[in-house]
């Protein structure tokens, strides 16, 4: 897994088609992966963070019959 994102992490450098032909192409696959790479972090950064007290409340002791309690 660590070695996938590794790959991606240099994916803009191993860029080895000519420039004048594709240059959209290139910067397009930049900014995805830094849009990539800002999900990662901000989806790492809210994994780490406490369930707030209302979730238990609406949730219950079982977090997954919260959609049974939403959708019934």
């Amino acid at each position: 897994m660590f070695s996938a994102i590794l790959v991606l992490a240099f994916l803009p450098w191993l860029d080895t088609a000519e420039k004048r032909n594709r240059p959209n192409i290139a910067r397009l696959a930049k900014q995805f992966f830094w849009i990539f790479v800002i999900v990662c972090v901000l989806l790492g950064w809210l994994g780490g963070q406490a369930a707030p007290k209302a979730f238990y409340v609406i949730a219950g002791p079982r977090p997954d019959l919260l959609l049974l309690r939403l959708f019934s």
